[in-house]
């Protein structure tokens, strides 16, 4: 939900480009892409860096040993297949969350986003 009102917010403060290239022959099929090829770029940035951040700390946890006899410490390991799951999720929201204010706006009239401030 919070990156449908972010996508939707930065559509609607785009609205006087989108009309632009709207009035000058863009097809609506263009429209849409161009806001989810943005939103697919920033997404995809902050998978990936999220993935990077939540290696670090099953990487710290694997080197730690304990030289206390009777103890043992819990070993993550990095699970590919979860990891996968959860960047195909992401781009499966990613992807609902582009594409209705994409919609919306490849359906705006030219002359009336040209007039919006």
């Amino acid at each position: 939900i919070g990156l449908y009102a972010v996508v939707a917010f930065a559509v609607s403060r785009r609205s006087r480009e989108i009309g632009i290239r709207m009035a000058l022959g863009a097809r609506s099929r263009q429209v849409v892409w161009a806001v989810a090829r943005d939103v697919a770029v920033l997404v995809g940035i902050g998978t990936a860096v999220g993935l990077a951040l939540s290696m670090l700390p099953i990487l710290a946890l694997r080197l730690v040993t304990v030289s206390t006899p009777g103890i043992s410490l819990y070993r993550p390991t990095a699970d590919p297949l979860a990891m996968l799951a959860i960047a195909s999720f992401m781009a499966l929201v990613a992807l609902a969350a582009a594409y209705l204010p994409a919609r919306r706006a490849a359906r705006m009239d030219p002359l009336a986003a040209l007039r919006h401030d």
